[in-house]
């Protein structure tokens, strides 16, 4: 799994890294459960870059955080549900129909 510094995906998507890390310590924007202390150092998963790159354009669109949260939970959720689907495709363990979840093959 490839880890980015806050501080380059921030400047990628027109924000302070200040603001990314804000973001991330208040929830706004869900990025799987890390945690931010005093001088802590983190990467962030390419699905944390979506979510930011998605947060940073909606706040550019004029878009505020207690808006977008909501659907920065819903896209997180998706995407998850996207990689599990891949995950069973590869190993041919799920079976879905358009608009419902993953089912598993038993």
């Amino acid at each position: 799994m490839s880890n980015y510094p806050v501080g380059i995906i921030a400047k990628a998507a027109g924000l302070a890294p200040k603001t990314v890390l804000n973001w991330i310590a208040s929830g706004v924007i869900p990025c799987g459960g890390l945690r931010l202390g005093q001088g802590s150092k983190i990467g962030l998963t390419r699905h944390d870059v979506l979510t930011i790159i998605v947060a940073a354009e909606l706040s550019h669109l004029g878009i505020g955080p207690k808006s977008f949260t909501p659907l920065l939970v819903q896209l997180a959720y998706k995407v998850h549900m996207m990689q599990e689907y891949i995950k069973g495709a590869e190993s041919n363990a799920y079976f879905i129909k358009a608009g419902q979840e993953p089912v598993p093959i038993a």
